[in-house]
This record gives C-alpha cells, structure tokens and sequence, in this order.
C-alpha cells in the first residue's frame, strides 16, 4: 500500500506553500486536495469524494487553469480533468474571471470581487458595495491590482472600480454604461463606454489615477472592444462590430484618435486583446490583428470557433467550441486545429486563465 499524502509533501511536490491549519502531516481527503492543491491528482482515479490520496499519485508540473462557464459556474482544469468549484457565499454567477499565476480574480455579478488567496487557496471577498445592490462586470488585471465596472442599478450611476492589492479602492464615475475594459503596458487603462450614439473612451494610469477621469469622443459609434496595447508607447485601439470601425490612438492619454487605414474584417467580435507584439480581435473562427493599430490583416483561426483566447509567455491558449461541447487548446501559433487540443472542459465554458506560469 502506498504512502498517504501529506499537507507537507503536496507543497513539496507542487511547490506550492499552502497551510490549511492542521499541521504538515495532516492528510486532505481528495474533494479538499483537489479545491486547495487544483487538478495534481492523475487521470483517470477511482477516489471516492471523502478518500485520502496517495503520493504516488500526485502529479507535479501539470498546466493549471481556471475556467468559467456562460452561467458563471467556476471550474479548475488541469491534469486531464477538471472539478467544479462550490458556490462562493452563495454565488455562482462569476461572468469576469482575470489574472494569471499568483494573481487569479473572479468577479459576480451580484455579490462583487473574489481573490483566490495563495497560501490558502480560500477565495477571499475584496470589495462589494454594501450600501446599494450593484451589477458589476468587466474584471481586468493590473500589476498591483483590479479594475471593473458598478453600475446597472444602485443610485443610476456608472462606475469604474479599483481595487489595490494593499486593501484600498477608488471609485470613479463614468457617463454612461461601460462595454469593455482593458489594461497593458506600463499599468495603463482604457474603459470604452457609450454615450447618445458615441464612443466615450477613457484612458488612465492605473497606478496614479486623478481623482476624475476625462473622455475622448474617437467617433459615433459603439465601443464593443477596448485593447490597451504597446507599439514604441503605450498605445489603444477601440473596435466596433458595426462595419468594423476601428480607432487607435498614439498617445498614452488617449486624447486623439485616427481611424484605421485598413480594417479588421470580422462578422462577429468574441474579443480583444494584445498579445507581446500585436493588436489582436477574435471573433467565430476568424482573428484580426494589427502591429500598430492602424493597418489590420484578417485570417483564420483554424477549424474552430473559439470562446476565448490568451497569450502566455509565448503560448496560446483558448476554448474551442463543437455544439455545447467545449474544449482547451494549446499552441505557440494563434491556429488550432484537432492536433491542438489538451484538455474536454465543462460545456458552455467561456473564459479560460491560467493559474501556474
């Protein structure tokens, strides 16, 4: 009979340094292994929920990743399988999932913004309006902290939340409601929002946000996508499904737009983001992307549409679609075909980050 698991030996394993309290010689059952540790018990197993794991059959370097659903279930995957993670206070309606490595967030749409703590791996509750019911949505990543939106109900008003790794928070009022948020390089910021039929984007340093934020009109237009980016400076691009109107801006401030001289030619927007070099929108199984935000070549993605996609150290990874059956793909190219795939996920799974980089 093999050895059972310690506390002890599954930080040595993974590499990871999280007490539960009990001691290093106390033993997890497989449920509590699996909600603290993730998915580093080999695939196939027969472990009943209550069992306790053997050190045999723990596996180390395995790909981590969070998933959320178009329900706003959360699931972590990895190791060839995934498990669900239980209701946060309640909640299981976590729209945004961000963050990489030591930074994963999960934001609800009613109940607020979650952080998976490290050492403990609990998800712990860093900001919630307790004053007045707020929608909230749009969770994106800096490097010292979170930024989204408040608004739909409350006091009426629109909101831009930042929430600082230290434990302090601004609030900044916007015009209207926020269809997309995105951060880059040097910690800059860029909130699309619409407001009568135009654009209204703000562009801000996370790190030393003014006390008010300030608009810039690109154009009348929706912006369904903001990609905050880098080419020689900062710089950002904001997209519209509606004839593929697309704007990009050369200054960090973001206080003048141009109009792309040629532009993406999509059918349909999943997302935007920017990858090391590149201004990338993804949309279907098609992808357009740009090295300046001005000029734009539009190609395939492969045989599958895809739900969702990320740039990690020179990996791309994303969810495919095949009916409501969803799978992860893997490649170091922005194209996927059967070749690429790695991991079956949840059906209707929508976002996808990744826990160990």
């Amino acid at each position: 009979m093999g050895r059972i698991v310690t506390q002890d030996k599954l930080n040595e394993l993974t590499g990871q340094s999280i007490d539960y309290g009990k001691g290093g010689g106390y033993c997890p059952y497989y449920d509590l292994l699996i909600s603290r540790w993730g998915n580093v018990v080999k695939q196939p197993n027969n472990y009943r929920s209550d069992q306790l794991v053997k050190e045999e059959d723990i596996v180390v370097n395995t790909d981590l990743f969070l998933i959320n659903t178009k329900t706003g279930r959360l699931y972590f995957a990895g190791g060839g399988t995934y498990a669900q993670v239980p209701a946060i206070d309640g909640h299981e309606d976590f729209m945004y999932i961000a963050g990489e490595g030591e930074a994963v967030g999960a934001l609800s749409t009613a109940g607020g913004l979650y952080v998976m703590n490290q050492s403990t791996k609990q998800w712990e509750l860093k900001y919630k309006d307790t004053a007045r019911t707020y929608g909230y949505s749009h969770l994106a990543r800096f490097s010292t902290g979170w930024v989204f939106y408040k608004g739909v109900v409350g006091d009426g008003k629109n909101y831009i939340i930042i929430v600082y790794d230290n434990g302090t928070t601004k609030e900044l009022s916007v015009i209207s409601n926020v269809y997309s948020i995105s951060t880059g390089a040097y910690d800059y910021c860029c909130v699309g929002t619409s407001y009568q039929g135009g654009a209204r984007i703000y562009t801000f340093s996370a790190t030393s946000v003014p006390d008010s934020l300030t608009y810039y009109t690109p154009g009348m237009f929706t912006p369904n996508a903001v990609i905050q980016g880098f080419f020689r400076e900062p710089r950002s691009v904001v997209y519209c499904t509606t004839s593929n109107y697309t704007y990009f801006s050369a200054n960090p401030a973001g206080t003048q737009w141009t109009a792309a001289t040629t532009r993406p030619q999509l059918t349909s927007l999943t997302k935007g983001l920017y990858t090391f070099d590149a201004f990338v929108l993804i949309g279907g199984n098609m992808q357009s992307t740009s090295l300046d935000g001005n000029n734009w070549t539009t190609s395939t993605l492969g045989e599958y549409a895809i739900t969702d996609l990320i740039y990690i150290k020179s990996n791309y990874y994303a969810i495919g679609i095949n009916g409501t059956k969803r799978f992860l793909l893997h490649n170091t190219a922005s194209t996927f075909d059967q070749s690429n795939k790695i991991l079956d996920l949840p059906d209707y799974s929508r976002q996808v980050i990744k826990i160990n980089v």
